[in-house]
């Protein structure tokens, strides 16, 4: 979802109808703050699950989007 759908006015009132008077943050406290944040939590969850784990799994997979972009990713399980 692109960021700056919190400028658009019928996502605002979209927002407004579910919870009135509710502020969005703009899309440089988002990007800038809000976000980074966010990972910063999450990394540090996933970097105590993986050093308290007692084994791990890790699978790939490749593939080639409709447009010919190439991906591949990594899961640890």
């Amino acid at each position: 979802m692109n960021l700056n759908i919190v400028q658009d006015e019928e996502f605002k009132k979209f927002v407004n109808m579910l919870n009135p008077g509710y502020k969005l943050p703009t899309t440089e406290t988002l990007s800038q703050s809000l976000i980074p944040k966010m990972c910063t939590k999450q990394e540090e969850k996933v970097r105590h699950k993986i050093e308290n784990a007692n084994a791990a799994c890790l699978t790939t997979d490749c593939w080639t989007s409709d447009n010919n972009q190439s991906y591949i990713t990594f899961s640890l399980h």
